[in-house]
């Protein structure tokens, strides 16, 4: 328990620099095996059975489990930041134990995750007891029989694996967990939309494209769960007339336009790092009076597109990300929001001379970074009581690194990252995404990194009008998108879809399915589209490179269902 904390202690102050290249306080080589035997002790937190953690009660000390489980969820971070461990299987639990808490997972009742995330880690080790000894008296378990009758989510084994995946979610792998959260959300929207069976009709909301975002957020305001539901959209173009079109593949555009909105710099709730990435602006609530409503909103919008299994492409600052996935951020995020920032404070952290104290700095800093914003509403705050008379000093620099980290990356942005994760629960559980890293929760929103495969999109596609598998201008589409370089690739697939990266676990994942119309063969007709509907309106071009050169225009001009 004392390594543990002590460890866990230690790793806030060492940065990225001091860990992986001072090797600070262990090399990889001694890192590895002890990862290895500490993620086996915190395991036997699940599965006691002759475990050495265990006190004369037979449970794991409580202090124990939190220490360890927070040391290791500091060192998977670590690897992911930066990879020692040899790749992520290396966290993975054995094979057969994977196998059955994804099975188990599915099976259970995902309210059961809110329930243990309050309860803390102790319940499990008495979820372990419980369930051995239930199969010692002859009891059912979640494997085999139904515990007595007893409802799935009632059962030992259901709260044992909820908090595994609430605090050790890498000893699974991603697309396990992954399968996990779509089974879930599956399940829930099949519920609801067995109710429209019963009567219950979609919500329809009225909005205007000039007003997008105050029109939203006017119509769904107060939604909360009930932003489950399908969702019907009318749009109001030039003149407040009536566009066509009207139902949820119009929602789907409607949802991710709102986000775009929603979400750029210049509107003002957002600013962007040097690398692109967004997260919330400081400075929002001097400019935007109902800031933290449209947070709250904003956050509920993006559930409903993971809800409804539609990806948006929204570069979220990772930090931002940690910050909505209930985590606390510290220096060694700080150069993805401001590298200048985490430079000086390690050059005041490293600092050998003697005479830090003639850099005048005090535990204090502006409020504000925004230049824009005149000079009386960025006032100074302390880092402490009384800190802007409290000079750095050698002796306390190490408090001054982590304050000014913490204030920039945690206490700044504790109201909207707040509101945001509110709006976001109301639709989609915290506890159901609480169970990837950052960086998969990215890819969970936003579709796979990885090189488009064509044989996979082409194996998944439909086709209407006219057209058929084995229709020459089919065939020479798939041609066509084979012969392209990755970035013609993805510029097809945002031409078509409205995002440019393929679903996760491939095409089959893509809803509604990617699907080529034989559209109007009038000359000089170019390709369109309706990404609402993931659809590619292609004409029946007579030759394979007239196809091409279309092709290449419309994705080239960036412009879909208007292009003609």
């Amino acid at each position: 328990c004392v390594f543990c904390s002590c460890f866990s202690h230690l790793l806030v102050a060492v940065d990225d620099d001091e860990f992986f290249d001072g090797e600070r306080p262990f090399a990889a080589p001694t890192l590895r095996p002890m990862i290895t035997s500490l993620k086996s002790a915190a395991l036997s937190i699940y599965w006691p059975h002759g475990s050495l953690l265990l006190n004369r009660s037979g449970r794991p000390p409580p202090a124990l489990a939190s220490a360890l489980l927070r040391l290791l969820r500091q060192l998977y971070d670590r690897d992911m930041r930066r990879s020692f461990m040899g790749g992520a299987s290396a966290w993975f639990a054995d094979a057969s134990r994977q196998q059955t808490i994804e099975s188990l997972a599915q099976r259970m009742d995902p309210i059961v995750l809110d329930a243990v995330q309050a309860d803390g880690v102790e319940a499990a080790a008495t979820a372990s007891q419980a369930s051995s000894a239930s199969a010692a008296a002859g009891g059912g378990s979640m494997g085999g029989g139904n515990g007595g009758g007893l409802p799935l989510s009632e059962l030992p084994e259901a709260k044992r694996v909820a908090s595994l995946l609430l605090r050790m979610p890498f000893t699974l792998s991603f697309e396990q967990r992954l399968r996990v959260l779509r089974r879930w959300l599956h399940a829930d929207r099949e519920e609801r939309l067995s109710a429209m069976l019963f009567g219950q009709t979609p919500h329809t909301i009225t909005v205007r494209r000039e007003h997008l975002l105050a029109d939203a957020h006017r119509e769904l305001k107060g939604f909360g769960l009930r932003l489950r539901s399908p969702l019907r959209v009318k749009f109001l173009g030039i003149d407040d007339l009536e566009e066509a079109g009207l139902g949820e593949g119009v929602a789907k555009e409607f949802l991710v336009d709102v986000l775009k909105a929603g979400f750029d710099p210049a509107f003002g709730l957002f600013s962007a790092t040097p690398d692109g990435t967004l997260y919330p602006n400081p400075a929002a609530p001097l400019r935007i009076p109902e800031s933290t409503q449209l947070y709250e909103f904003l956050g509920a919008v993006l559930a409903k597109t993971l809800y409804e299994g539609i990806l948006v492409e929204l570069p979220l600052a990772p930090f931002f990300v940690s910050r909505l996935l209930g985590r606390t951020n510290t220096v060694a995020d700080l150069p993805y929001m401001d590298r200048g920032l985490y430079d000086s404070l390690m050059f005041v952290k490293r600092y050998d001379g003697a005479d830090l104290e003639n850099m005048t700095l005090s535990f204090a800093v502006e409020q504000y970074t925004d230049e824009t914003l005149p000079p009386e509403r960025r006032r100074q705050v302390a880092l402490k009581p009384n800190g802007e008379n409290v000079a750095v000093t050698l002796t306390n620099r190490l408090e001054y690194v982590f304050l000014v980290s913490h204030y920039r990356l945690n206490t700044q942005m504790r109201r909207p990252c707040d509101a945001f994760l509110r709006g976001f629960g109301e639709v989609v559980p915290a506890a159901w995404v609480n169970m990837f890293s950052p960086h998969e929760l990215q890819l969970v929103l936003g579709g796979s990194d990885a090189p488009l495969d064509v044989d996979d999109w082409r194996a998944h596609a439909v086709y209407s009008g006219g057209y058929h598998p084995e229709h020459p201008v089919i065939k020479w589409l798939w041609q066509v998108l084979r012969e392209f370089d990755g970035p013609h690739r993805a510029a097809t697939l945002k031409f078509a879809t409205s995002c440019s990266r393929p679903p996760l676990m491939g095409f089959a994942h893509l809803m509604p399915q990617f699907c080529v119309h034989r559209a109007t063969d009038e000359e000089g007709r170019l390709p369109t589209s309706a990404t609402c509907m993931n659809l590619l309106k292609l004409p029946p071009y007579e030759s394979l490179e007239v196809l091409r050169e279309r092709l290449t225009y419309a994705i080239e001009a960036g412009c879909g269902f208007e292009l003609s």
